[in-house]
């Protein structure tokens, strides 16, 4: 089986089938770990300043809100 056989099987494959092929190569379950790992750790967070900006925001939108027009 191939890495890509494998990380199909990842995306697609039932709960079972991913269980089953991972027992029978955990080698390329172990490469498809780490490339998992990879993805989420180059994915940016969000810094505290644009956090908070977005919770002020969303706040004040719901101060604003007029709730008497959808009553």
């Amino acid at each position: 089986m191939t890495q890509e056989e494998f990380n199909r099987i990842v995306l697609h494959g039932t709960e079972d089938e991913l269980y089953k092929t991972a027992l029978a190569y955990p080698e390329l379950a172990a490469v498809c770990a780490k490339q998992i790992e990879a993805d989420l750790d180059s994915m940016p967070t969000l810094d505290e300043n644009l956090y908070q900006r977005l919770v002020d925001r969303g706040l004040e939108e719901i101060e604003l809100y007029n709730w008497i027009e959808d009553v």
